[in-house]
């Protein structure tokens, strides 16, 4: 190859279409409650599906949008993607029994007092009824990260299976209120997963939830329409 040639490649790089995706836990494999390996994330699905795109996968395992967008921030003004893509929401808006700073104090404690809470943990979520990042606070999330990056395309959180209700009531309702704020931004609905697309976790995709969430990227407006110009 001639040193032109090998000059307009690292144009050609530098060039290429951006997408940046930014995920919980969901967008990562896993080896438990049952395996997802990495090429069967729909992250790793898309990057085959778009080859000409150079698509950067950023996130953390139980983080919330706020702390996803901050981390988010090394992105901001540094990468200019084309399209972002973001899957959250699941952390906010689940019904908890203590606020973060409380779980650390009860852990330093004795353990029976740890194991008194965990045995009334499900009454303590119904009355207390806290979440990580209620509705307020993810809606401002949510216009902070539109305002930085401009073309947002959010994955909705996923439906759950009548058990998830059960062992944490208020589930079901805390997932519609949050989804209806993501709704007012381009969209990608999860409602038509299966309990077969859920682990036994209750909210970890399978195999079979990652494909086809692949699937219903690739065929999504923002997504087609930007896949489209980029090969042209």
């Amino acid at each position: 190859m001639t040193d032109g040639a090998v000059h307009l490649k690292k144009i050609e790089r530098m060039n290429k279409s951006k997408i940046l995706i930014v995920t919980d836990s969901l967008g990562f494999p896993r080896s438990k409650p049952q395996l997802v390996r990495y090429e069967q994330t729909w992250v790793t699905l898309l990057k085959h599906a778009c080859p000409q795109v150079d698509i950067i996968h950023h996130g953390r395992g139980g983080a919330t949008l706020r702390e996803l967008c901050g981390h988010a921030q090394y992105y901001f003004g540094t990468t200019d993607p084309d399209l972002v893509i973001i899957q959250s929401g699941i952390v906010d808006c689940a019904p908890r029994a203590m606020h973060p700073i409380e779980r650390m104090i009860v852990n330093r404690l004795p353990g029976f007092i740890g194991q008194t809470i965990q045995r009334n943990a499900k009454a303590l979520r119904r009355i207390r009824n806290i979440q990580y990042c209620p509705p307020k606070q993810f809606s401002e999330h949510v216009e902070k990260i539109e305002a930085a990056f401009g073309q947002v395309l959010w994955l909705g959180i996923a439906p759950v299976h009548r058990d998830w209700e059960h062992l944490v009531p208020g589930i079901c309702q805390a997932i519609a209120g949050h989804n209806a704020i993501l709704q007012k931004q381009s969209f990608l609905s999860l409602s038509d997963l299966s309990e077969a697309d859920i682990m036994e976790d209750h909210h970890h995709l399978t195999a079979a939830g990652h494909a086809r969430v692949a699937e219903w990227l690739k065929a999504h407006p923002a997504l087609t329409r930007f896949v489209s110009e980029a090969i042209r």
